[in-house]
């Protein structure tokens, strides 16, 4: 407890964000199907998220048009939907011991807090429809043990796209 007349520290950062409820991420949740471009969906996902954080303006991309034109990423030939399975809850898988991954799949991360339980998460939008998950979202733990995150999640740099 500060005595008065000093001033208290506060937090830079909040304890939770969601950029769904903020209009930064649209809620519409894709379904990429036998497809496997999860990695064009993050991506168009990251840059309408960035867009509106700079004009607050919500715009769509095209994920097709990703996929056709980019010759780096094989198109529909990458990723693998092993997680269907996930009903909700926090995720709290941690890498694998040799830090080896047995599937490679991307997702935009839309926010983080902590649960009643005092378990602190990011929250994540998936590219595997509306019936996965948390209507399309999922939540993974966000303080781990293991360096390299939650189900390897910082075993290779994310995509940030630059607001200039």
């Amino acid at each position: 407890m500060k005595k008065t007349g000093e001033h208290a520290e506060k937090s830079t950062h909040p304890s939770e964000i969601v950029w769904v409820e903020a209009g930064a991420v649209s809620p519409v949740v894709r379904k990429q199907g036998g497809c496997g471009c999860c990695w064009a969906m993050a991506t168009t996902a990251s840059v309408e998220a960035a867009h509106y954080l700079k004009t607050l303006q919500s715009i769509s991309l095209s994920v097709q048009e990703l996929i056709d034109c980019n010759t780096e990423n094989n198109g529909c030939n990458e990723g693998t939907p092993d997680l269907f399975n996930y009903k909700g809850g926090i995720m709290e898988c941690e890498a694998l011991a040799d830090g080896s991954a047995t599937t490679w799949h991307a997702f935009l991360i839309v926010g983080y807090g902590t649960d009643p339980d005092g378990i602190k998460y990011w929250r994540f939008k998936n590219s595997w429809g509306k019936d996965w998950g948390e209507g399309g979202f999922g939540r993974i733990s966000r303080h781990v043990a293991d360096e390299q995150g939650a189900l390897g999640m910082f075993m290779y740099g994310g995509l940030y796209p630059v607001i200039d």
